[in-house]
């Protein structure tokens, strides 16, 4: 709540130190690079006072001030960057109240400064502070060392006995492993051979389906050339019947019936024609 309150403080301050001063508003620009200045150095502020507060180790320390090292150059980068700008302003009024903010920023980097050297030494007296509290506490007597010596072997072992424990876990966990790789070669090895005889299989049954289809085509043609066969051998029955019946009717001169019709020897308009 106290630094709630002192930020507060700081923060109207700053807003009522930022006013313009000239009867015209600045160009926007402007406002928005100092609008950044003055919230960098609100930031700023809390965390000087922060590290001032601070007593942990000095390597958090020491990147906590080079962190707000680098805010203090960008500040000083950005107060540069408003004397730029005021010089290249046209009305000297306007020249003359950025020149009188960027005078402001400069005192309060300056202050900056001074607080994070402050901060500096009274973070080193924190610490020099809680260590020479925690050699006391050290140091305090032998049941509290023995204390703390017995406190430090449970936990060793207690320690030991978890990494042992997960140690177990791990190899069983490993054999467990192990054997599902097994099993998914077996099961790779099994696919592979299905895969081989499927292919195989597939290879006999193309060559079995085009034997089928070529015995097809040949039990087709020696059906046709059977039919042919049997018209033949009846056109040659037949020829060779109505030849032995003409040798038969010349020769015997046996009567025939159906002959004259057969031979065409009717006369036109005959119906008993035989």
């Amino acid at each position: 709540m106290l630094r709630t309150a002192q930020a507060a403080r700081h923060r109207s301050s700053a807003h009522q130190v930022d006013q313009p001063h000239s009867p015209h508003a600045l160009p926007a620009h402007i406002k928005r690079q100092l609008d950044v200045l003055t919230r960098s150095e609100l930031q700023l502020q809390t965390a000087v006072r922060e590290l001032a507060e601070f007593s942990g180790p000095q390597t958090q320390v020491n990147a906590r001030n080079d962190q707000i090292r680098a805010e203090l150059k960008a500040i000083l980068r950005g107060i540069e960057d408003l004397k730029f700008a005021a010089e290249e302003e046209d009305r000297p009024s306007d020249t003359e109240v950025i020149l009188d903010r960027v005078a402001h920023h400069e005192d309060q980097h300056r202050q900056l400064q001074a607080a994070l050297r402050k901060a500096n030494l009274q973070s080193k007296q924190n610490i020099e502070r809680a260590a020479e509290a925690e050699r006391q506490e050290l140091l305090k007597g032998g049941t509290d060392r023995r204390h703390l010596r017995m406190q430090r072997m449970q936990d060793a072992n207690s320690a030991l006995q978890a990494s042992s424990e997960l140690t177990s876990s791990l190899s069983q966990a490993l054999g467990m492993i192990s054997t599902e790789v097994a099993k998914s070669e077996e099961a790779a090895k099994l696919l592979d051979d299905s895969t081989r005889i499927m292919q195989k299989t597939s290879t006999e049954y193309r060559t079995l389906s085009m034997v089928t289809r070529t015995s097809r085509q040949l039990i087709t043609k020696l059906q046709r050339r059977d039919w042919t066969d049997r018209l033949l051998l009846l056109f040659g029955l037949l020829v060779f019947t109505l030849t032995v019946l003409s040798i038969l009717r010349r020769r015997l001169w046996i009567w025939v019936p159906g002959w004259k019709a057969l031979t065409g020897q009717c006369a036109e308009g005959d119906w008993l024609c035989f």
